[in-house]
């Protein structure tokens, strides 16, 4: 097998767009960006330094545009008086390791104004406006607990903020132009200190659901959990697809943490159990159920791309974090990096860890190339990802490759984290030719 040149080619050519299987023996590549200049140069992420740039050089134009870390539900004049606020008081401060609640604060009173306006507009007929009015009260909420909640999180107000945000997600779902349902999936031989014996999922498929439609199990990063993924579940359900979001382990409402690398394989196994025993049920195909991880998320699609080989007939990872994540150096570089606060505290919770230099001493555990997961046999896996990605080493990416069953790469030259913007068009081809597959 041969690794082709990096081609910016568009996503609908699929022959010339991918690049293909690397096979299992090959030796693995000189470092991408771990180790190398990339990873010591932050001159590029001025926004670490205080709030006020990270408003200014980084998230008032996303929010402009209604990109990650927003959405296109979300109103950019909330985040310009949040954010105001927040500047205000406490002019010069650096948003990495920020407090969660004087962070949460200045997000809750706002939402909940808005959250108030949809229902009225709800009280009085209007659902349209009503829907997205939810949602935008939603995305308030949502970047109210930013970067990370879970239930070990020490916060009262941005345990709220998550409480606000699925209360108005929720909402604006019910009264939107998909078929919505939240549902707790029992979960079986669930492990010793396991935060309730329940996995919390949203169902979001078409209103005229197909004779025997695909699913696809997304599970979310570790600051958007199942209510930010919207954009994403709109284009699948628009292709026919019943998506089922799912909270990473030690975000949202997860009911267990990262903290013991053995105890994801139940959950999922809880979970596609559930989907198959309520397939004839919801008229859903067993055999077409496909994962899909974005961000954080992708390190736990590579997890159950091979506990579940057998029940997956595809596997979607986007940018990946798999072994080089992991490494001490590479937590510490992280927070000055190209996540827009600082990434290494909210990893350490998501893996049920309260103190981040703990969590670095113990980091290593959490290796996919370490555990032997990436030398386990898998289901196809297609990895997509920028080759600039500092969030999470692009080598991490390569060794999906590398190891194993070996992978479909889809590299961007000149992107970041996930591929994105340029990634877009190859995920909406990718899916289209899914669900026109047999």
């Amino acid at each position: 097998m041969h690794l082709t040149t990096f081609s910016l080619s568009r996503a609908a050519a699929f022959a010339v767009a991918l690049l293909p299987v690397l096979s299992a023996h090959a030796a693995e590549p000189t470092h991408l960006t771990y180790r190398t200049g990339k990873q010591y140069d932050y001159s590029q992420y001025p926004w670490h330094q205080s709030m006020e740039l990270l408003w200014k050089t980084n998230w008032d134009p996303l929010s402009r545009i209604g990109v990650y870390p927003f959405d296109q539900w979300g109103n950019h004049s909330d985040f310009e008086s949040i954010m105001g606020t927040l500047m205000e008081r406490y002019p010069g401060q650096s948003a990495n390791d920020f407090d969660d609640d004087k962070w949460a604060e200045p997000f809750l009173e706002p939402g909940q104004h808005v959250l108030k306006m949809a229902q009225e507009y709800e009280n009085e007929g209007l659902t349209d406006l009503a829907s997205k009015t939810y949602l935008r009260a939603a995305t308030v909420f949502r970047i109210g607990y930013f970067p990370w909640y879970g239930l070990m999180s020490h916060s009262h107000l941005k345990a709220k903020a998550w409480r606000l945000e699925k209360k108005a997600y929720e909402a604006g779902m019910r009264l939107g132009r998909y078929a919505f349902e939240s549902v707790s999936i029992p979960f079986k031989d669930a492990p010793s200190g396991s935060f309730s014996k329940n996995v919390p999922v949203y169902i979001t498929g078409p209103k005229r659901t197909p004779a025997s439609s695909k699913v696809v199990l997304m599970i979310a990063g570790l600051d958007h959990y199942r209510s930010g993924q919207l954009t994403e579940v709109a284009d699948l359900c628009d292709q026919g697809f019943t998506v089922i979001n799912v909270d990473m382990p030690g975000t949202g409402d997860a009911p267990i943490t990262g903290k013991k690398p053995e105890d994801d394989a139940k959950l999922w196994r809880s979970i596609m159990d559930w989907i198959h025993a309520e397939a004839g049920r919801r008229r859903w195909s067993k055999d077409d159920v496909y994962a899909w991880g974005t961000s954080t998320g992708s390190y736990w699609s590579v997890k159950i791309s091979r506990s579940e080989r057998r029940r997956l007939k595809g596997v979607l990872t986007q940018g990946t974090a798999s072994h080089y994540t992991f490494q001490p150096d590479w937590l510490e570089s992280s927070d000055k990096l190209g996540y827009p606060v600082a990434l290494w505290n909210a990893l350490a919770g998501a893996f049920g860890y309260d103190d981040k230099l703990e969590f670095a001493e113990q980091s290593k555990r959490y290796s996919l190339r370490d555990q032997g997961v990436l030398d386990a046999k898998s289901a196809p896996v297609t990895v997509v990802n920028g080759m600039d990605d500092t969030v999470f080493p692009i080598d991490d990416s390569v060794l999906l490759a590398t190891h194993g069953d070996g992978a479909t790469l889809r590299l961007f030259p000149g992107q970041g984290h996930m591929g994105q913007p340029a990634s877009g068009e190859f995920i909406a081809a990718f899916w289209k030719q899914v669900a026109k597959s047999g």
